[in-house]
């Protein structure tokens, strides 16, 4: 099994290989690997679990960098490789460049990687005995994160998780404004999140006489407070009265 961690920290919008415009975009082709949703689900949870046993707020879901996540994951499926790098095809670039490709326009970044594990649990046992990728996980500077799992054609399992800090935002650009989502569903919370331009953090579940299964029981920030991009929305959902 082979594991590689990239973390770096960049000054610029774009690495030195960007020509003024995103290379490759942010599109798998539909060949590249089987993603594994309920695997990068799982590892979510177990990263965000072993943030909160030391301390420290969740990973918020950020929509750009869980397309740089998808694309890594299933290109090196397709090309069978472990690099933070994207070699051609079809185009050779940073993983920092990958990033703003995606859309992600910060400068404090990080990813790791795994392969050769078939479940989470393994992938985050091995990143966390390891001090590098530990670090990726534990860093305060994070705030958000984008995780995919991709299968190659060979049945191998190809981890990506990328980190970053909050997103920066100019004087009088649109924030996240936290709306109320206690009562939805999870889908239905994340899709108002997002219109909010919120994030998803941490879901943790708790009895209720009176919220029914399934559905938000209560939310943190409240709603109306004033967060930068992307910021993380924790959530307590409900499992129903208590026997």
């Amino acid at each position: 099994m082979t594991i590689v961690v990239v973390a770096s920290a960049w000054s610029s919008p774009w690495d030195s290989d960007a020509t003024g415009a995103p290379p490759a975009a942010c599109t798998a082709a539909s060949s590249w690997g089987t993603l594994q949703e309920s695997r990068a689900s799982r590892l979510l949870a177990l990263v965000n679990a072993h943030r909160a046993s030391i301390g420290l707020p969740p990973l918020g879901v950020s929509p750009a960098l869980t397309d740089a996540a998808v694309w890594k994951a299933r290109h090196m499926a397709e090309y069978g490789y472990l690099d933070g790098n994207d070699p051609a095809p079809p185009v050779a670039r940073s993983f920092a460049t990958r990033l703003s490709a995606c859309g992600y326009p910060g400068r404090v970044i990080g990813e790791d990687l795994a392969q050769g594990y078939t479940d989470a649990d393994g992938v985050v046992a091995a990143w966390l005995a390891s001090p590098d990728l530990r670090a990726a996980i534990e860093n305060r500077g994070f705030t958000l994160t984008g995780i995919a799992a991709a299968r190659s054609g060979g049945g191998n399992v190809y981890w990506v998780e990328d980190f970053a800090g909050p997103i920066p935002t100019a004087p009088g650009a649109p924030r996240c404004v936290v709306p109320y989502v206690v009562g939805k569903t999870v889908t239905a919370a994340t899709q108002s999140l997002k219109r909010a331009r919120c994030s998803l953090g941490g879901i943790s579940r708790g009895s209720s006489r009176s919220v029914p299964r399934g559905r938000v029981k209560t939310q943190s920030p409240r709603a109306g407070t004033v967060l930068a991009p992307q910021s993380p929305v924790n959530v307590v959902v409900s499992s129903g009265r208590r026997h």
